[in-house]
């Protein structure tokens, strides 16, 4: 009946609206209209679990404990932001790197699958969530520090929507546990909060064209490279499987 992204388009807006002041005319109508969409929402989505077809429905509290559910909500938007702000390939690379310069007495022996398991659900999680709070607090810094309310507000409509889109994701069904790794189809809604974001910071930090254009020609170009990357290794296993 409803197609669950949509959803975070209503958080964000109803949030966006609550920034912009409820004291303007109107606002406080639409935050109560679109509030009560989300419970009726809610509700539908309730009376359909209890309903007996239903039951041999997927759902996500069928594959995770409430605990990993609440987990992965709060910190699907800082895995997403990270992820599609530097190539997943590169970031797990890091990830890696960083694990390998923990003390031996602090980690799995290099090479084996518990040292892959210690990567990807402690200094994943570690680096995704650091690099989201700096670049939260970058962007709040600059919100407050800018004069101009229309970059105000698209700072934080950008913000809003990198997290409750990506919260969303949180509530699909058939995942275990924690998932340190997102999946690339699950972050092109991140990549358009994240272009608003840097659009708009780039309006209000004053750096000279020449560094910005070199730092964006060095940002795109490593893209490039990785997404190459990607390609041949699925080319690659392509070939592999035909041969089997």
């Amino acid at each position: 009946m409803f197609k669950e992204i949509a959803l975070g388009l209503v958080a964000v807006y109803v949030f966006s609206l609550s920034f912009i002041g409820l004291k303007k005319k109107g606002v406080f109508r639409s935050i109560i209209s679109y509030s009560a969409f989300v419970v009726f929402y809610l509700v539908l989505r309730i009376l359909m679990l209890l309903s007996e077809s239903a039951k041999s429905s997927p759902v996500v509290t069928q594959s995770q404990s409430i605990s990993e559910i609440v987990y992965n909500l709060i910190t699907f938007p800082a895995k997403s932001f990270s992820q599609t702000i530097i190539p997943q390939n590169l970031f797990i690379d890091v990830g890696y790197w960083l694990g390998r310069m923990y003390p031996s007495s602090l980690r799995p022996e290099f090479g084996t699958n518990q040292f892959d398991i210690f990567v990807q659900s402690t200094v994943l999680e570690l680096m995704s969530i650091v690099l989201f709070i700096i670049a939260s607090l970058i962007i709040f810094r600059v919100n407050q520090r800018t004069k101009d309310t229309r970059d105000k507000s698209i700072l934080i409509f950008g913000y809003l929507f990198i997290v409750f889109m990506d919260m969303v994701f949180a509530l699909s069904p058939e995942r275990f546990g924690k998932i340190p790794i997102m999946d690339s189809r699950n972050m092109y809604l991140s990549s358009i909060g994240i272009f608003v974001i840097m659009v708009t910071l780039y309006k209000q930090v004053q750096m000279k064209r020449s560094l910005v254009i070199a730092l964006m020609s060095f940002y795109v170009l490593l893209n490039i490279v990785y997404i190459e990357k990607q390609f041949s290794f699925l080319v690659n296993s392509g070939r592999e499987r035909k041969m089997i």
